[in-house]
């Protein structure tokens, strides 16, 4: 959940979307592949991925951290002192033997004010614990680039970058996928979350978001298949903390969260959110060959996204006023919908 600085965040909305894009590369933005860094990279991180296909998770709690001392102890000091942590990271997919780094940012309260010149550090879930693989420190814009670990097998590996000066973090995910990986794609919004308006009505009263019934099993469902998960959602980069503690809160299961890079991509337009979501799930067919299995969705935004990348109509699950238009499939709860999705078959992952 975001935390007290919400309110003013829902408040100011406008002033807060049409702030929020960040200024980053155009390849780094697909969040699909990756940006290449010619930096040395750690060495390998073992883990024991079952079948490739849960690489990274286990039950291993984030180690605690001594805290350490600041930096810059008056400045940075007074920027956390601006309200709650919003840190984030960028989600990413990358192939195989794929050379990258992960892009992260640091900032405190309503203002979102950039924490500058100071050390973060980024851990990754190896099980059976949690490594060390990069050490940064922010820029001017409270943006680093973390080294990521070459040769990473095959997998899904929770990632948590860590301000040394308080101990705050932001957790994310590094996807390993090969060509030809099954995906299951869900939007957030009205399809998870019982409304589009649940996200402000949880900023203003500070009370969580309310899920469908259900709708952690059906996702769950995929997920116990072997299918790759992806949260495609038009919320903007700013509520991206709040986005993985929400689906981490609900039991939702784990995969890669990726958010739009543009406040342009969510308001006033819709068509904005369709291009987004459109263009993500075409570069990821286009980079991995991925097959995507079926798609849940709530809106006409996600129908179009989801038929422009070739989901069949059977397999795209629509819940909500929309449910059915366009030859989509009508989905009238998630709990009458699970006997369906037991029926599909396991995932046969590359």
């Amino acid at each position: 959940m975001l935390l007290r600085q919400t309110a003013n965040l829902a408040l100011g909305l406008t002033i807060a979307l049409a702030a929020c894009a960040e200024d980053i590369p155009q390849a780094e933005a697909a969040g699909i592949t990756g940006s290449a860094t010619g930096q040395s990279q750690p060495a390998p991180v073992p883990t024991t991925a079952k079948d490739g296909i849960k690489g990274g998770h286990c039950a291993a709690a984030f180690p605690s951290l001594a805290k350490r001392s600041w930096r810059h102890k008056i400045g940075s000091s007074a920027v956390k002192a601006l309200g709650a942590a919003n840190h984030r990271l960028r989600d990413l997919i990358l192939l195989p033997g794929q050379l990258s780094s992960l892009r992260g940012r640091f900032t405190y309260g309503s203002a979102d004010k950039d924490l500058e010149d100071e050390t973060v550090e980024l851990y990754l879930q190896s099980c059976p614990g949690w490594q060390l693989v990069s050490t940064k420190i922010t820029n001017a814009d409270g943006v680093v680039q973390f080294d990521l670990p070459a040769n990473l097998p095959t997998g899904d590996y929770r990632v948590r970058a860590v301000v040394r000066g308080d101990n705050s973090g932001a957790n994310g995910m590094v996807a390993i996928w090969p060509k030809g990986v099954q995906v299951v794609v869900s939007d957030v919004d009205g399809t998870l979350t019982t409304s589009d308006w649940q996200l402000f009505k949880d900023l203003l009263t500070q009370k969580p978001a309310t899920m469908f019934a259900d709708a952690d099993k059906a996702i769950g469902t995929w997920a116990d298949k072997g299918y790759r998960i992806l949260y495609l959602t038009g919320r903007p980069q700013l509520f991206n903390k709040y986005s993985h503690d929400w689906l981490d809160s609900h039991g939702l299961p784990p995969g890669v969260v990726r958010l739009t890079d543009d406040a342009a991509d969510v308001v006033p337009a819709e068509a904005g959110v369709q291009v987004f979501k459109t263009e993500v799930l075409k570069a990821l067919i286009a980079s991995h060959g991925a097959k995507i299995r079926a798609g849940h969705g709530n809106a006409t935004t996600d129908i179009g996204a989801y038929q422009a990348a070739g989901i069949p109509n059977e397999d795209l699950y629509i819940i909500g006023p929309h449910a059915g238009k366009s030859g989509s499939t009508a989905v009238q709860s998630y709990t009458a919908l699970l006997g369906k999705l037991a029926k599909y078959p396991e995932a046969v992952q590359p």
